[in-house]
């Protein structure tokens, strides 16, 4: 079943014109704010953004995670096909460039490479991956799924969590968790299309009908995916480094201090317990 290049933003470039406008209306307000300072309505806008982005995100991952069975349609009354269903998950992709240019406005102008090459790359993932197929193919909702869970609990989490260190390692460990799952689904179909086997009755049970141009679109789909994991290991490591410089940069300033007035070490340690007493109250 064809592609319905109608609906908006269903072509690539669609997808380009908006990612043109999305970098136009990233450069521009940064030079305003780094100029004048930011907007004030822009954090209430964007905790209002991120409920609805995280409400979308597990809604959506409820129903993809349902299709052929169809519990929620019988019980909800709405029924959407695998291919809206896909659809909506594009046009989420695309919405949330507004993550990057509320961040800004809001004053944050400090963007990662990861979050930046991230919400760049993934319009253009879901247009390769699900726009750009069968309409009846349904191949790709194990990703959809977990992608859309890691977003809700990127939003959820810091509402849930106090503990900063926690929320980083729970966010680290499924978004790690998503990008490998997502390597290895594309890796597969990867290797079956390249080894011909397109009539193969289980694969097609349990994922769909393959498409002529899939080799294509997972190769796309797995550079996408590689170089997004690139920018997190490497943001990763210049974090890492960051701390052990100012770990070590500390170090020489407490033996300094230590050894004024030549305090006893028992004295220094029993002050450090107290100061550190004081903090938590």
């Amino acid at each position: 079943m064809a592609v319905n290049q109608e609906l908006p933003l269903t072509s690539l470039q669609g997808v380009s014109l908006a990612t043109a406008l999305f970098l136009m209306l990233w450069v521009y307000p940064k030079r305003y704010v780094d100029k004048h300072g930011k907007f004030g309505w822009a954090e209430t806008l964007l905790e209002m953004h991120d409920f609805l982005v995280a409400t979308v995100s597990i809604v959506l991952a409820a129903y993809v995670l349902d299709i052929g069975h169809d519990v929620l349609a019988a019980r909800t009354g709405y029924y959407l096909d695998p291919y809206t269903l896909g659809y909506l998950y594009h046009l989420l992709k695309i919405y949330e460039y507004l993550d990057i240019i509320l961040a800004v406005l809001s004053g944050n102008a400090v963007i990662s490479k990861n979050a930046a090459f991230g919400h760049l790359a993934l319009p253009y993932w879901s247009y390769f991956r699900i726009v750009n197929r069968p309409q009846d193919s349904v191949n790709w909702r194990l990703q959809v799924i977990a992608d859309c869970f890691v977003r809700f609990l990127s939003r959820a989490v810091p509402w849930l969590v106090e503990d900063v260190k926690l929320e980083e390692t729970i966010l680290r460990m499924f978004g790690e968790a998503r990008w490998y799952a997502d390597l290895a689904i594309t890796g597969i179909w990867l290797l079956f299309t390249l080894q011909g086997q397109r009539e193969d009755e289980q694969a097609l049970k349990v994922f769909g009908k393959p498409y002529e141009d899939e080799a294509t679109a997972y190769f796309l789909s797995a550079i996408i995916m590689l170089y997004a994991g690139y920018t997190y290991r490497q943001e990763d490591a210049e974090k890492s480094q960051k701390e052990i410089v100012k770990k070590q940069t500390q170090q020489p300033r407490i033996e300094a201090k230590n050894s004024v007035g030549a305090e006893p070490a028992s004295r220094s340690m029993h002050e450090a317990i107290r100061q550190s007493s004081r903090r938590k109250r």
